[in-house]
């Protein structure tokens, strides 16, 4: 029986060594077969055998030596799962993590010793957005030592510029760095002999370490009942309402508020894991019949009566297409199953995704930049301050069907 799952984001450059490392890592656990490892080896160049082959699952990705779409690895030890997941660019990263994906929880972030690659600005900015994101953790990995004269000197400097720069966007979170050689395997599953002066854990025992610490997601800082409606049908005159409780406690005959519209309601029964119940706590999905019919939609929250909905909110946006405020457009903002539109959007000020310096506000939100703003919404929505509750707290930015940023509620 699996105890539990964890997810881990892979952060980095293209060619700073992501998939080498998972490739190796799946060799090293024993996880991946004969057969995919022969099937890996076919399409090595010069007799050399690339592990980051196991994964590419497309022939594309093999001949332009690049990961052109997420990928993911499981690997089951010890009772647990660990999925990684990596993602090549912004848009997938921001995908992966407002479904939930990734939920936040933990990063893996892949920086290359090789000379000429190093800290790089691409790889500021996904640690920005994760950061945004919520990540609890962070491993970083000091790739290609093999290629750098297994240097300490070297190691020491790159950790030294990833440090400062983690301080500057004010990244507070756990946080580990580790010498390694996905290509060599060295610190992977065992230390490695030509990096004496590291005296700490190899990388995937680091990993567990870190997930059964910080893989379990944050406890939400709200104490009143947050309960996102998934899906809604008519019974008789009643609401059968399906949902997942995101904080707080419903009980069984307690009114309960409806928002956005503000209704009240009893609850009559409450289902959770295929059972009838007198109550249920956060973390649970649930089917409750209301009382009443007609007031409630997929994308309301049910509340205590705690919270309400408001038409301005406060958030910082990440771009990852230019935005003018001023032009007239139709922006629509995704939180959870419900889109809102902004009759206007403010700027309040400019942060460099690059350096965590904050500026003046522009009226035009330039390309992989981030700001705060306020949104003005033309009609009340309940969120909270995603420090307080995530689901609540992040949405999307869309405009018709391109996704063109992400937000926090702050």
């Amino acid at each position: 029986m699996v105890a539990n799952k964890y997810v881990i984001t892979l952060l980095g450059e293209k060619d700073h060594g992501k998939s080498t490392f998972i490739g190796n890592l799946l060799i090293a656990t024993g996880t991946v077969s004969e057969h995919r490892i022969k099937d890996a080896e076919k399409y090595a160049k010069s007799g050399r055998f690339e592990p980051a082959y196991i994964l590419d699952s497309f022939p594309e990705e093999r001949s332009q030596e690049m990961t052109i779409d997420t990928t993911r690895a499981e690997i089951e030890q010890d009772g647990n799962i660990y999925e990684f997941i990596d993602v090549p660019g912004h848009l997938e990263l921001i995908k992966n993590m407002l479904s939930g994906a990734s939920n936040g929880d933990l990063a893996i972030l892949m920086v290359s010793a090789k000379s000429g690659e190093g800290f790089q600005p691409q790889t500021k900015r996904h640690i920005f957005l994760s950061n945004l994101l919520g990540i609890n953790a962070m491993i970083v990995a000091v790739n290609k030592m093999d290629l750098s004269g297994y240097d300490k000197d070297i190691f020491d400097r790159i950790c030294s510029e990833v440090k400062l720069y983690l301080d500057a966007i004010g990244f507070n979170k756990p946080l580990h760095f580790i010498p390694i050689s996905a290509y060599g395997n060295e610190n992977i599953v065992s230390r490695s002999d030509n990096m004496p002066w590291y005296n700490n854990k190899p990388m995937f025992d680091t990993i567990r370490e870190f997930a059964s610490e910080y893989g379990h997601g944050d406890t939400p800082k709200i104490k009143g009942l947050r309960l996102i409606v998934q899906d809604v049908i008519e019974d008789n005159g009643k609401s059968i309402v399906f949902g997942q409780i995101y904080s707080g406690t419903i009980l069984v005959n307690a009114n309960v508020r409806i928002e956005p519209t503000g209704s009240m309601e009893k609850v009559l029964e409450l289902h959770a894991k295929g059972k009838a119940t007198d109550s249920a706590e956060a973390g649970t999905n649930v089917v409750i019949k209301l009382e009443g019919t007609g007031f409630v939609k997929r994308g309301d929250i049910i509340t205590d009566g705690s919270g309400s909905s408001m038409l301005k909110i406060k958030a910082k946006v990440f771009l990852i297409r230019q935005l003018d405020v001023v032009k007239p457009q139709k922006l629509v903002f995704k939180f959870n199953n419900n889109d809102l539109v902004a009759s206007a959007i403010v700027p309040k000020g400019s942060i460099s995704p690059e350096t965590g310096i904050y500026g003046p506000a522009g009226n035009i939100l330039y390309e992989n930049t981030s700001a705060l703003v306020d949104i003005h919404l033309t009609k009340p929505y309940l969120v909270e301050r995603f420090e307080d509750l995530r689901e609540l707290g992040r949405f999307g930015i869309f405009e018709g069907n391109d996704l063109i940023g992400i937000g926090v509620v702050v």
